[in-house]
């Protein structure tokens, strides 16, 4: 995992992402449910401040940890990949997962702690959304323009759909913002397409979005990660878990005082952990 990055760099920034929060959601929180699940965020959280919230397809809560912060907003960060990729289909500059998104190093030059992976190859949308390419992205969002991407997020009711700032990074360092359970509701909409885009855009953000499986049962995850002006990151992971016919929604952020011990692969592995105690995810040995 990558060292802290300094506040001015956040336009540039690795999708695994955090910020201090903006407001607060204005809607209704669901009850906390009492479950295995619960016990075993609370176990791997170790008192972190963090909200891990799962849901039922419906958008009832089998676990709630932080009632407060997962109705508090924070910057996307790269977890806006999932809207911006649908937009980015919509507009007709992406086709399908091997679509590629040009993008000129000589305006967004290589920094040092970029990873490996981001110049080594080019990459494509399944890609650029797997390691959180940020240059693909920041091209994508400058070539659909202003006008497209705030009527979409808008349309989209993406959390307070405020993209004031810079086009090509308003998501990392602008006014854009998003609690935990405004992610599960877009996720929902997402899911059942009920956004308002075609079904084919529906399809290959779905097919770039899966990140493991096990036997039945498929995880789609999102990372994000960032530096707050407190000098605390914050790193989100949003997705949802299929088995057979049943699908199930989670948030999860999380405050620290450093990126490497919230990196994707803790984050991943809790939300794994606490899935496989509510019954949705094979138990680990």
């Amino acid at each position: 995992m990558f060292r802290p990055i300094p506040l001015i760099q956040l336009s540039l920034l690795l999708a695994s992402c955090g910020a201090a929060p903006v407001n607060r959601t204005p809607h209704a929180e669901p009850e906390q449910a009492k479950t295995r699940g619960t016990a075993a965020a609370q176990e791997h959280l170790a008192g972190r401040d963090a909200c891990l919230l799962i849901t039922d397809a419906a958008g009832a809560a089998l676990v709630r940890t932080n009632d407060e912060r997962c109705a508090e907003r924070y910057r996307p960060f790269s977890t806006f990949k999932i809207p911006n990729s649908l937009i980015g289909l919509e507009a007709g500059l992406l086709e399908a997962p091997n679509s590629v998104i040009e993008w000129d190093p000589k305006q967004y030059p290589p920094q040092d702690w970029w990873p490996a992976i981001w110049t080594e190859r080019v990459h494509d949308l399944r890609s650029a959304f797997r390691y959180s390419h940020v240059p693909f992205y920041r091209t994508l969002a400058g070539k659909i323009g202003y006008q497209k991407l705030a009527q979409q997020v808008k349309d989209f009711d993406y959390g307070n759909q405020n993209i004031a700032g810079n086009l090509d990074s308003f998501w990392l360092d602008g006014d854009l913002a998003i609690s935990a359970d405004e992610q599960i509701a877009f996720l929902q909409r997402f899911y059942n397409e009920q956004l308002g885009v075609s079904a084919h855009s529906t399809a290959v953000v779905k097919d770039i979005f899966v990140r493991d499986r096990a036997g039945v049962a498929k995880l789609s995850a999102k990372t994000g990660t960032g530096e707050a002006a407190s000098g605390k990151t914050l790193a989100w992971l949003v997705g949802y878990v299929e088995q057979e016919s049943s699908v199930h929604y989670f948030a999860f952020n999380v405050s620290a005082d450093d990126s490497d011990s919230v990196n994707p692969d803790w984050r991943i592995a809790t939300i794994e952990a606490v899935l496989a105690a509510e019954g949705l995810w094979p138990a680990q040995d």
